[in-house]
């Protein structure tokens, strides 16, 4: 009896549980239970733990040098000044042993003077050469060109030798394409010691730019005359005042007419082209027959290139302009429309000479066309007289 009452007892209350939406017990759901809470229609879904993902460590790693840039401000373990006290050590025997070649510096002074360049892959190499008594700051040097230098990097070294202990200062250093621009000063005390000293420019980039490395230096003097307080320039601008040196692209199609039938002379130059041609005109007539004959039907010819502003330039040197001056024409080609130029301005220096400093500039991407260039440079009768030596770019 309490068996059937039993078996009755539990299928209404399973009929009750079905008329209100549960689910009746079972083994795995015990009775009480629920797989969901009442507000939930649809099982929970896991939310994983958040992930804290860490960037990885990138090393940065600096670009092959398209663009002209101080060799000094390169993130390097250097030390502040790029000139270390040196010592005779016999610096013709070390050319081989450590790919040395020579340096020409270009003094504003007096006749230009050699020196010698050496190179330095290996910290090894650096060390070895430096283990020699005669070499005062060998330990200033190893440390400021460590190891970890030389995995990426190499070092250029050129020894510099005066006549009194008068010490180089080091301006600026630029580089284009393996090639450096070097600007060093010198200050030629009133009263001078007669011993010889020794120093060492130090030039540290990457090893292809060391590798290849050609080197044009400047070395601008000046001297403390009577006694001074402040040094005398041996620079002197050849430029009339009020005027402007100014550049022009023209057609590099057909330009060598451009200066044929006129007597040319060639200038050296420390960038890509090596080589430019100068004419010079000392009166009005022969500049206008050049205009008419040479320049106006070059820029009308409409070859590629021109920027359209040659004939404008050469109009400002009127026939009273010739009454007191002078005008040079230089002509140089890149091997790129996209360099461009500026600031350029002409020095007759103290050893008689007359250099020419223009700045440049490096895009990082650059066209593969020729161009030609000119540039109008105004100089005083006075100074007719005076060679052109050479054209210093500037690399920015």
């Amino acid at each position: 009896m309490k068996k059937l009452t039993a078996i009755i007892l539990t299928v209404i209350l399973t009929l009750s549980l079905f008329a209100c939406g549960k689910t009746p017990p079972t083994e795995e759901t015990p009775f009480g239970t629920s797989p969901f809470t009442p507000e939930q229609t649809t099982p929970p879904i896991e939310i994983p733990p958040e992930q804290t993902t860490q960037n990885p460590t990138t090393e940065t790693t600096k670009n092959d040098i398209v663009t002209p840039t101080d060799p000094m401000a390169i993130p390097m373990t250097v030390s502040d000044s790029a000139i270390f006290q040196g010592g005779y050590a016999d610096y013709e025997k070390q050319m081989k042993s450590y790919d040395g070649f020579r340096v020409t510096g270009h003094m504003t002074a007096w006749e230009n003077a050699e020196f010698i360049a050496l190179r330095f892959f290996t910290y090894e190499a650096l060390q070895g050469f430096l283990d020699n008594p005669a070499i005062y700051d060998t330990a200033s040097v190893l440390k400021s060109y460590e190891k970890s230098f030389f995995k990426e990097n190499a070092l250029m070294l050129i020894f510099l030798e005066r006549s009194s202990s008068t010490p180089y200062g080091v301006k600026k250093i630029s580089n284009l394409h393996q090639n450096y621009m070097i600007e060093l000063t010198y200050s030629v005390p009133y009263v001078v010691t007669a011993d010889i000293t020794y120093s060492m420019l130090l030039i540290p980039d990457k090893k292809h730019n060391i590798e290849n490395a050609s080197v044009d230096m400047l070395i601008t003097v000046s001297t403390y005359e009577n006694g001074n307080a402040s040094p005398h320039s041996t620079l002197t601008d050849i430029c009339p005042e009020h005027m402007q040196n100014s550049f022009s692209r023209v057609s590099y199609m057909d330009s060598e007419t451009l200066f044929t039938g006129y007597e040319m002379k060639e200038i050296d130059t420390n960038f890509d082209s090596k080589k430019a041609s100068l004419i010079r005109f000392d009166d009005y007539e022969s500049f206008l027959a050049w205009q008419t004959s040479a320049l106006k039907p070059h820029e009308e010819s409409g070859n590629y290139g021109s920027n359209g502003t040659a004939l404008a330039n050469a109009a400002q040197y009127d026939e009273a302009f010739f009454a007191e001056h002078a005008l040079n024409i230089v002509m140089f080609h890149r091997s790129s429309g996209s360099y461009t130029h500026k600031d350029a301005a002409a020095y007759l220096c103290a050893n008689g000479k007359i250099i020419v400093r223009l700045t440049t500039n490096s895009p990082e991407m650059w066209t593969c066309d020729m161009a030609t260039w000119l540039l109008f440079l105004p100089q005083d009768k006075e100074t007719a007289t005076a060679e052109f030596d050479r054209i210093f770019a500037d690399f920015e």
